[in-house]
């Protein structure tokens, strides 16, 4: 996407850097819900998290030749992601971390796709040992491609991690019901014609 090198951190994770152009203008600032929110410092979509990192990371350690492997996949797969017309304003004020909010956009892109390739890479060994057997069943579940577009923290930086379609859901079913308890909830919005500042 754009030119940009698509290769797993040093924590294991793996982005793919979007370009704002992708969404037409987007103000700095908007607001929603009464709450102001900043436009990302950079965009991307996730494709592995920093939790799916850390086992990928120990299943590195057991087989040296994934990571080089999966950079190869990463370095050749076909990264094309279209700008959807979903868009969700995420809150998470889950008991003991700051409070957050973010709007997200569901995107087009083949994830489930690299995660099948990147199963299959794990799963030559996978039965000889319990940390690819781990890695190779989080990879079943790819996260619902979207790309974070603004966030409540002021610097731009952070966002709310969405890691699979069910965290999704039970995220949109909690927002659902009256009085919702803390934690991740997931609204609807119509579209991203949101008053800007």
């Amino acid at each position: 996407m754009g030119g940009a090198e698509v290769v797993l951190s040093e924590r294991g994770s793996l982005i793919v850097p979007v370009p704002y152009a992708l969404f037409g203008e987007l103000p700095t600032e908007i607001i929603v819900e009464g709450t102001l929110l900043v436009r990302k410092a950079e965009l991307h979509m996730t494709v592995f998290n920093y939790a799916l990192g850390k086992l990928l990371r120990k299943a590195i350690v057991d087989q040296p030749r994934l990571q080089t492997a999966i950079n190869q996949e990463a370095a050749t797969f076909a990264w094309k992601i279209a700008a959807g017309d979903t868009y969700y304003h995420l809150v998470n004020d889950s008991p003991g971390k700051p409070q957050l909010q973010t709007i997200v956009v569901m995107v087009e892109a083949k994830l489930s796709s690299f995660f099948h390739a990147t199963r299959e890479l794990v799963g030559e060994d996978a039965a000889d040992s319990p940390e690819l057997h781990t890695l190779k069943d989080a990879l079943s579940s790819p996260p619902p491609p979207h790309v974070t577009l603004y966030t409540s923290d002021p610097a731009g930086v952070a966002g709310i991690g969405l890691n699979t379609v069910a965290e999704l859901e039970a995220a949109l079913a909690l927002a659902g019901t009256p009085s919702p308890p803390p934690g991740l909830r997931a609204y609807r919005l119509q579209s991203l014609a949101i008053r800007g500042t």
